[in-house]
């Protein structure tokens, strides 16, 4: 975790110095509960890992920009206490994305089934076509 560490700055309150940005992104990473040590962070980057929730985020006071892209988040809007506004707006970007995803599938799948659909009809006539053109005039 501490290799993420990166951006040295002064705290909040001016009087320290402390890491402002922590990327780990593409682990195997479920919890966020580890993270809550880090209070002057300003920046997260957790994309793509296994995170299922992002409750303990809500001790991260200074956090002002969060990425969980491609994650495991179940809806935590009933979690509003607990969780925080940045999460909530990270979660429904995450279920946003989940949805335009599925959406893209379908449409992909329609293009295929036409696809295969129109090359059957080209298959079918060119059959009936064949004997005609062998025909000698």
């Amino acid at each position: 975790m501490s290799a993420g560490l990166s951006q040295l700055g002064k705290t909040a309150n001016g009087l320290s110095t402390a890491f402002l940005r922590l990327d780990i992104n593409g682990t195997s990473m479920r919890t966020v509960e580890a993270l809550a040590q880090f209070k002057d962070l300003q920046v997260l980057n957790l994309a793509g890992n296994e995170l299922r929730e992002l409750s303990h985020l809500s001790q991260l006071p200074n956090l002002v920009e969060l990425d969980v892209q491609d994650n495991q988040l179940v809806d935590v809007s009933g979690d509003r206490g607990r969780c925080g506004p940045l999460c909530l707006q990270a979660t429904r970007r995450q279920q946003h994305k989940r949805r335009q995803e599925q959406k893209w599938r379908q449409l992909r799948r329609q293009q295929r089934h036409q696809q295969e659909r129109q090359e059957h009809q080209c298959a079918v006539l060119g059959k009936r076509l064949a004997p005609e053109a062998s025909i000698p005039m």
